[in-house]
């Protein structure tokens, strides 16, 4: 009031300071409301991420250490077997490094959700690959592993539900300044060249091994 009366301002009408307050007051309700509701939706992609983590760590490390420990690991989460031969061995050991590298992306992601769209992102895919994979394979992977193909389908199923629980729990977008689009907009840019320039090396590369 003080301020207004040096400026000069006059006084505005106890309705529209009424009314003023009362919009103020519904804004931060619903903005409250939200930050509740996000933050409730991040426990759950927290649990679920969680839930990758646990599973696909120990895998990943078994890998890593050797092929005969890997196969106990994944005979226990999955169950089936197969004939370890020194050309598998490095095979899953290659493939160890990989799922302990999807391990610590879970990871991240569990530590900061809001941070992680992409992480969670690449995550949905990844499952959403595995899930179909899984499905129409389930008659090779039965015969190959010496496992039921209820089983094998079992397996697709959980991780198509995974895939669901991350994307209804993702993060969503932060709303950014029209600065901070146009610096990420520049930055994807470079990222798109170099992506491009890097398929183009990969597909000659495979075209001079033919």
């Amino acid at each position: 009031w003080v301020m207004r009366q040096k400026c000069g301002i006059s006084q505005p009408h106890r309705s529209q300071d009424f009314v003023s307050l009362h919009t103020s007051s519904m804004l931060l309700f619903y903005q409250s409301k939200r930050m509740k509701m996000e933050g409730k939706s991040y426990v759950y992609l927290k649990w679920v991420l969680c839930c990758i983590f646990l599973v696909q760590f120990p895998l990943g490390v078994c890998g890593l250490i050797s092929g005969e420990t890997a196969m106990k690991a994944i005979a226990v989460f999955y169950g089936g077997g197969v004939e370890m031969t020194p050309q598998m061995d490095y095979v899953v050991r290659m493939m160890g490094a990989y799922i302990l590298a999807i391990s610590l992306m879970a990871l991240f992601a569990l530590l900061d959700p809001a941070r992680s769209i992409a992480i969670v992102y690449g995550l949905i895919i990844l499952m959403v690959i595995r899930g179909l994979e899984a499905l129409c394979l389930a008659n090779q992977v039965a015969q190959s592993f010496d496992m039921s193909i209820w089983k094998a389908r079992l397996d697709g199923v959980l991780f198509l539900i995974v895939a669901v629980l991350l994307f209804s729990f993702r993060p969503k977008a932060q709303v950014l300044t029209k600065k901070e689009e146009e610096i990420i907009s520049y930055k994807n840019t470079g990222w798109l060249i170099f992506i491009v320039v890097y398929l183009l090396y990969a597909i000659l590369l495979c075209l001079s091994s033919c």
